[in-house]
């Protein structure tokens, strides 16, 4: 199960958030056993994060996966995702940053 976590500056409405949640959705599948209806998603808008002086509206994504994919769909999922998130939120892709982070164990309530 993946979990994302998208901190964004610029605040988000409700609509906005629902849409980029549907757009991270549709891209899971990139990384091979991960789909959307397994993947946590979580969104925070308005966050104080920036980059660079003058500051400057920036993104930050934490990706935790159970175990790594291929490198290869992890540079497709991490293009994609960047140029999304760029289109959605006008942040320029210089300031969006990302780690996907590959854990050995996970564990949840599921039985």
């Amino acid at each position: 199960m993946p979990y994302l976590h998208l901190n964004v500056s610029p605040v988000l409405t409700d609509g906005e958030i629902a849409a980029l949640r549907e757009e991270i959705a549709s891209l899971m599948p990139i990384l091979p056993g991960k789909t959307r209806e397994n993947t946590m998603i979580h969104i925070t808008g308005g966050c104080a994060i920036s980059k660079g002086d003058p500051s400057a509206p920036a993104v930050f994504i934490e990706i935790r996966t159970y175990k790594a994919s291929p490198d290869e769909a992890k540079r497709e999922f991490a293009a994609r995702l960047t140029a999304m998130v760029s289109e959605k939120l006008g942040v320029p892709g210089e300031n969006i940053y990302m780690n996907i982070i590959a854990l050995d164990e996970w564990f949840s309530g599921r039985k």
